[in-house]
C-alpha cells in the first residue's frame, strides 16, 4: 500500500509539474532557493545556546514568582 501511495503521488506531482504555470512557479522557487543565506553553524549554535539560556531563566524566574505566590496564599494569607 505505501509503495502505491508513493506511486501515485509522484505520478500526481508529475502530471502537475507539466503545466506550463506550475512548471514556471517550479522553476521560480528553485532560482528563489539558490538565492537564500543559509546560517553556518556556528551561528545556529550560538543561537541555540541563547535560546536555551533564556528558557532556563525564565524557567527559573517562573518557578521563584510560582513559589513566592504559594507561600504568600498559604503561609501567610492562611488562603486554602
Amino acid at each position: 500500500v505505501p509503495a502505491g501511495i508513493a506511486a501515485a503521488a509522484a505520478a500526481f506531482l508529475a502530471w502537475l509539474s507539466n503545466w506550463p504555470s506550475m512548471a514556471d512557479f517550479f522553476i521560480a522557487a528553485e532560482g528563489e532557493i539558490k538565492k537564500v543565506r543559509w546560517s553556518t553553524r556556528k551561528e545556529i549554535m550560538a543561537s541555540t545556546t541563547i535560546v536555551v539560556i533564556v528558557v532556563f531563566v525564565f524557567s527559573v524566574l517562573l518557578f521563584a514568582a510560582d513559589f513566592f505566590f504559594a507561600w504568600l496564599f498559604m503561609d501567610t494569607l492562611k488562603i486554602y
